[in-house]
């Protein structure tokens, strides 16, 4: 006989049979499924959704070309250039874009002068620095100058001893012997054969040693004037040989500097400016050719930068630059030079300007940056840095046609300011995107990076 405490012990037991029986036959009813019938709206929506884009299909301008070709149609005149590719970004939603932190504000116009900045370098004008050699080898006697003193055309910064200059001044006194002796022939020859004393011939032979004689005058003259010391060969054939010898001697040199010695060179500074090297000292020994001194005009230094072809294109000679040193000394000039041809290595532009430097502030080989002025001020419309992407060959703006849909509009930057950069073509009043461009520009060229659903 079943008792009553066996019975209360066997209530569990039949509970928990009883519930499984319960939970089998609920799951083979309901095809052991616990999530809800998909409704007809979500299948539909399921059915609708571009997974190439992760937009609504119906929705894509790039699957829709109806819907693209629309958009376009939309586009201001001023910001739909003739065979333009007009691009659009676009977003899924709303929600998305505060997911993908794209920001906007509204455009306004700011006076702004048209500019372009690159990065340059200072340098001697080319046509004012003298880069002096010696003419002779010889040894440095007397250095009268000093690294940076100002000189003007003519000082003699250095004397330099060289046989080969006594050398020349004696050719050249040998020679106008020679040329007095073969010219007094010469006139007897003449004044014989006319008397009939000397026959015709011998006097065309006197005359021929003359003119050999004064080949050789000219000759030795020119050796001097190679030195770039002035003689006149006409003047010395009138003094005698005493007088002769110490105007050949003193050729070039300053009174104080002139001694028995006729070896010495004096070098002189050919343009007027500040000595900015030194390249020998006294008694050092010096070759032909070898460089002896810089002399520079330091008060108008020229800036050297290069530019993108297209930059160049805005850039004329005259136009206005300010050239701001790295650490912050400013100068002010114009353009110069816009180089003809591009930079065989760069294929950027080559581009001079004068700057001045009266108060010498500047120094050679400073690096900056420039800024070339190209017009006037003008109302122009101001973006963030952030607004504006680069692909590589154009800057672009994303301005904001629908809640989810941005054109991408490739600008200009016409300069750079504090705020951020001046573009062309965006319109005051256009709202754009100033935070999350970097999402935009990926969307923008979707189509670079897959084929694409082509639902139409």
């Amino acid at each position: 006989m079943i008792t009553r405490a066996a019975l209360i012990h066997a209530i569990p037991t039949v509970l928990t049979f009883t519930v499984l029986i319960a939970v089998g036959w609920w799951g083979h009813r309901h095809q052991w499924t616990v999530t809800k019938p998909i409704s007809a709206s979500a299948t539909e929506e399921k059915a609708d959704w571009c997974a190439e884009h992760s937009l609504l299909e119906s929705e894509c301008l790039l699957c829709r070309k109806s819907l693209a070709k629309a958009q376009k149609a939309q586009e201001p005149p001023a910001q739909a250039a003739k065979d333009e590719d007009i691009r659009f970004a676009q977003v899924a939603s709303v929600e998305m874009l505060a997911k993908a932190n794209i920001t906007t504000l509204v455009t306004s116009t700011t006076m702004v002068e048209p500019s372009l900045v690159a990065p340059a370098e200072s340098v001697y004008e080319p046509t004012r620095v003298a880069r002096m050699s010696s003419r002779v080898s010889g040894t440095i006697r007397l250095m009268s100058k000093r690294l940076g003193d100002v000189v003007a055309v003519g000082d003699v910064l250095a004397v330099i001893e060289s046989a080969e200059v006594g050398r020349v001044k004696s050719q050249l006194m040998h020679a106008l012997a020679e040329q007095a002796v073969a010219k007094a022939t010469a006139d007897r020859a003449r004044a014989s054969a006319e008397s009939g004393f000397r026959t015709a011939g011998e006097a065309r032979e006197a005359l021929g040693r003359l003119q050999a004689a004064q080949i050789a005058v000219f000759d030795a003259e020119q050796g001097l004037l190679n030195l770039g010391l002035t003689v006149s060969a006409a003047e010395l054939a009138d003094l005698d040989p005493a007088a002769m010898a110490l105007r050949l001697r003193s050729l070039g040199l300053p009174a104080e500097m002139v001694t028995n010695s006729a070896n010495l060179l004096a070098m002189t500074a050919p343009r007027a400016g500040t000595i900015t090297a030194l390249a020998v000292g006294v008694d050092e020994g010096i070759t032909a050719g070898e460089l002896l001194a810089v002399v520079a005009d330091t008060k108008q230094l020229c800036l050297k930068f290069a530019l993108a072809p297209s930059q160049a294109l805005n850039v004329k000679v005259g136009q206005t630059v300010r050239f701001t040193t790295a650490d912050g000394i400013p100068a002010s000039g114009h353009v110069t030079v816009v180089a003809s041809a591009a930079d065989e290595t760069t294929r950027w532009v080559p581009v001079l300007a004068l700057i001045d430097n009266d108060d010498g502030r500047l120094r050679a080989h400073q690096v900056g940056n420039v800024t070339v002025v190209l017009g006037a001020p003008q109302p122009t419309v101001i973006v963030p840095a952030a607004a504006v992407q680069y692909d590589g060959q154009t800057s672009y703006v994303f301005i904001q046609r629908k809640p989810t849909v941005f054109r991408g509009l490739a600008v200009r930057v016409l300069a750079t300011t504090v705020a951020g950069f001046a573009v062309d073509r965006v319109i005051p009043g256009d709202v754009i995107a100033v935070t999350g461009t970097d999402v935009l520009k990926g969307n923008l060229f979707q189509d670079k990076f897959g084929p694409g659903c082509c639902a139409e």
